[in-house]
């Protein structure tokens, strides 16, 4: 399954920051998760 929290959060104009402080991870997990590079 792609990884698409990057396209839903941007078309939602959810920032990184406010994602963070709502489910509790860090913004590099945040990143790494939309850069492929972490999978949830």
């Amino acid at each position: 399954m792609e990884n698409r929290l990057a396209e839903i959060r941007k078309k939602k104009k959810i920032g990184q920051n406010y994602l963070v402080e709502k489910i509790g991870v860090s913004r590099q997990t945040i990143s790494s998760i939309e850069n492929g590079r972490c999978t949830p």
